[in-house]
């Protein structure tokens, strides 16, 4: 998601005397540099907490602007880069464009993990969905499952998908429907459980989505932007204008 700002001024300046056209490049240079910083740490991140639930920090921190001063222009992007989190740029994408619209939800690392490298012979329509409804399943601030329960269980359902046994009194995870485990295949509904010890109770941490889930269209990026240099682009590079001419007097 990068959009490249190119904007037309001439309606400000063609009425300007040969001398006072000097004061043109500033002013670009000045406005470029200052909406780059309003439209990215601000607008952006505002735009998102309004048309998103609850966006985390790392949701509404990944907006982006590259000011080149040779040839005043503007880069605007999200975030594309993310060590072990899914990437802003990936997960937004599915979201941009027009409200009405619906797209494609976007996949997680965990869910592509498990219908492709866990091993457990998922079916490939199925899709994993946090059991917000059930009390196993572990909530941050911003009414998510907390990545750490990602990480432990894909670290379980590995080790389900590999036979090995649990010792003590820690949990077991297992997936229904699965390759593995001939016990659990008969319990219902089917999902992504783990259990305490031999004797504990079945606490369910995933449902399955049987097709690809999908998403509404919220996030108009692109469009926001666009009207932005129309009404906060233009007011900048008046007063920035005038500013610059005030030194020809």
């Amino acid at each position: 998601m990068v959009m490249n700002l190119k904007v037309d001024v001439s309606k400000f300046t063609r009425n300007l005397k040969l001398v006072q056209k000097a004061a043109i490049p500033q002013a670009k240079r000045n406005t470029m540099y200052k909406f780059g910083q309003i439209h990215a740490r601000k607008k952006i991140p505002a735009l998102m907490k309004k048309v998103f639930a609850n966006p985390v920090p790392f949701t509404t921190g990944s907006s982006r602007f590259d000011y080149q001063k040779s040839k005043p222009s503007v880069r605007f992007k999200i975030e594309q880069t993310a060590s072990k989190s899914n990437k802003p740029q990936n997960y937004l994408y599915p979201t941009t464009g027009s409200a009405g619209g619906v797209k494609p939800n976007y996949e997680t690392k965990f869910s592509y993990w498990l219908r492709n490298y866990s091993g457990l012979n998922i079916p490939k329509n199925y899709y994993p969905i946090p059991a917000y409804g059930s009390s196993a399943v572990q909530l941050n601030a911003y009414g998510n499952m907390k990545p750490s329960q990602y990480t432990q269980t894909k670290k379980g359902l590995e080790k389900f998908a590999q036979g090995t046994k649990v010792k003590g009194n820690a949990f077991r995870y297992f997936a229904i429907p699965a390759k593995s485990g001939k016990k659990a295949s008969r319990t219902k509904p089917q999902g992504i459980y783990r259990v305490k010890g031999k004797d504990g109770n079945l606490q369910l941490l995933f449902n399955w989505a049987k097709s690809k889930p999908q998403t509404p269209t919220l996030f108009d990026y692109f469009g926001y932007t666009r009207k932005e240099v129309d009404t906060t682009f233009m007011t900048l590079f008046k007063t920035n204008l005038r500013r610059e001419l005030a030194k020809y007097k």
